[in-house]
């Protein structure tokens, strides 16, 4: 599941004529699987998500940079439920256990 934290200070709840918007600190996971990590529309209190900006998270140790993105096809989940994907500079997709908990990146989400 991600690790999302609602920060006052980045104003997270927004509204744009009839989408809400929401602005959230996400934490990578500690062992990341392969195809994503789960997110809900109720993780970031929406009823559906219809879009996520796309994002990049850094970690200030190591150092290095992800690319985010967020699939919502049938196998993900759909509308209600998708997986957060995390890519290497390269263009490839994180390999299956490496610990993202050190990287972070401030997202926002689109939905009703």
């Amino acid at each position: 599941m991600a690790n999302i934290k609602f920060d006052p200070g980045l104003r997270p709840y927004d509204n744009s004529g009839i989408r809400r918007r929401r602005l959230v600190v996400y934490t990578g996971p500690k062992s990341y699987v392969t195809g994503g990590d789960s997110i809900a529309a109720g993780d970031v209190d929406l009823g559906t998500i219809e879009d996520m900006s796309e994002n990049v998270a850094y970690n200030p140790t190591t150092p290095a940079i992800f690319f985010l993105a967020l699939d919502q096809s049938v196998a993900a989940g759909g509308p209600t439920n998708g997986k957060i994907r995390w890519f290497s500079a390269t263009a490839t997709e994180v390999s299956n256990g490496t610990d993202l908990s050190g990287s972070s990146s401030i997202i926002e989400f689109i939905g009703r």
